[in-house]
């Protein structure tokens, strides 16, 4: 009403029932629309922002996701449980949610219902989101294995280096010592020449006087 330039009403009726369910049920569905807009968005560019690790690891298992997804086909094809149970119905929703963001993201508006796709599309979609999972699954466990494997080889290097340290310090430790030993020989070296000097000179004076 402000922006139409009119005057506020002083009380708005509420929507009936039906009206008021309705506008709920558009409003909770473009929500989660846009949720899950963001989220493919957010994982599109997390994929795009991996590092070279995680690409090297990527293109390993891709190597294996393409047969792999052949041999899902073939299964779900000869196997009705998991045709019904798991490939099918991954298949059906990956469709749904991909409908749905590429219509929000085109701002076009949403069927009421999503026709589903034919049983051998579904379980093709969902062998290849199956086999995906498997290649991102696999992909995680290279990098595990390559961050275990460094880490490990980190550690053997530190342990190296503080075993270098500790016997860089026994060395020094032992260079102190003798140093703290030769001291206290010098010292004595020291006295003893002192103590003979004196005599001697002690001696050399006790003549002197014995001869006048």
């Amino acid at each position: 009403m402000r922006i139409l330039g009119m005057s506020q009403p002083k009380y708005i009726p509420p929507l009936n029932n039906a009206l008021a369910i309705q506008t709920g049920s558009e409003l909770v569905g473009e929500l989660l629309i846009f949720i899950i807009a963001v989220s493919l968005l957010l994982l599109e560019f997390s994929r795009q922002a991996r590092n070279e690790a995680l690409k090297n690891s990527q293109h390993q298992a891709e190597k294996i996701a393409t047969p792999f997804s052949k041999v899902l086909k073939t299964f779900a094809q000869n196997n009705s449980i998991f045709k019904k149970y798991i490939c099918a119905p991954a298949g059906q929703i990956i469709h749904w949610i991909e409908t749905r963001s590429k219509m929000h993201m085109l701002r076009l508006p949403q069927p009421k219902r999503v026709p589903k796709l034919s049983e051998d599309m579904a379980i093709s979609m969902g062998a290849n989101l199956l086999s995906e999972v498997f290649t991102m699954g696999l992909g995680l466990l290279l990098i595990y294995i390559e961050s275990s494997r460094k880490a490990k080889k980190d550690k053997v290097k530190n342990d190296l280096h503080r075993e270098n340290q500790e016997k860089l310090r026994i060395e020094i430790e032992t260079l102190n010592n003798l140093l703290d030993w030769q001291k206290k020989q010098i010292y004595i070296i020291h006295s003893l020449l002192l103590f003979a000097f004196q005599s001697f000179k002690s001696q050399n004076l006790s003549c002197s006087l014995n001869i006048d």
